[in-house]
């Protein structure tokens, strides 16, 4: 059975009934956390987190969301 939402576009989605969807590992992405040094020799303070398929996507991901206000070690 599908789910039915009053939204036409949802109901045309074909969205399976909750506990029916099974995710693959590649599915999900990873949660990081991150921190935030002012400058080298400073302490690290934790300002979040984020979501991302690998590493390098998580760095790209933290500088534009976390470090694009001030500079950033």
């Amino acid at each position: 059975m599908k789910v039915v939402s009053l939204d036409p576009r949802v109901s045309r989605m074909e969205i399976p009934e909750a506990g029916t969807v099974n995710l693959e590992p590649q599915d999900s992405w990873h949660t990081y956390e991150v921190f935030h040094q002012k400058k080298r020799g400073m302490q690290h303070s934790h300002v979040g987190i984020l979501h991302a398929a690998n590493p390098e996507m998580a760095i790209i991901l933290a500088k534009e969301q976390f470090g694009r206000r001030g500079e950033t070690t």
